[in-house]
């Protein structure tokens, strides 16, 4: 008996040396991926037969994956336009804020390609942010999946991303 307790107090400090130290808003930088849905409506301007221009706005919530990263579960709301030519864009661009759970915010700036009503993809750039996120800098990766819409005049989607994050 007295070598299981041995064997299993060697096991937890062993365990322990590779778990992560610290908690989440310890971490200075670090990478973080997940999952953004969201929903939103748009103005749309038909220019001739093969041209349109879009602006829109979306919210949603941001999930990220479990793991090393300062982000909470957030509400997004974001701003864009993008003109395209014959169904595709290559400069879908706009911004957006994120509240966490905490009350605090951070921004991001994106730019991204596809073609309507399929889904696209881009890059972002963290623009710092309040609260824990001050200073926030990193760049990041996004693909858009978008959905059959729920009703006439509105979009759904579903974004993956990846980024790299740092905080001063």
């Amino acid at each position: 008996m007295k070598k299981l307790i041995i064997l299993s107090a060697a096991f937890l400090i062993a365990m322990g040396s590779f778990c992560p130290k610290g908690n989440a808003q310890d971490l200075k930088k670090g990478m973080t991926s997940g999952k953004f849905t969201y929903s939103g409506t748009y103005a749309y301007i038909a220019i001739g037969e093969e041209r349109a221009h879009m602006t829109y706005e979306m919210t949603g919530v941001l999930i990220p994956e479990p793991g090393k990263s300062i982000f909470k579960n957030a509400s997004v709301r974001c701003i864009g336009a993008y003109h395209a030519i014959r169904g595709h864009y290559d400069n879908d661009k706009g911004t957006c804020v994120y509240n966490d759970s905490d009350g605090d915010r951070f921004f991001i700036t994106y730019i991204g390609t596809g073609d309507m009503g399929k889904g696209g993809k881009g890059n972002y750039e963290y623009l710092g942010g309040k609260g824990k996120y001050a200073g926030l800098s990193g760049k990041g990766e996004y693909e858009l999946e978008e959905l059959k819409p729920a009703k006439e005049g509105t979009f759904q989607g579903i974004s993956t991303y990846t980024a790299n994050w740092e905080l001063p």
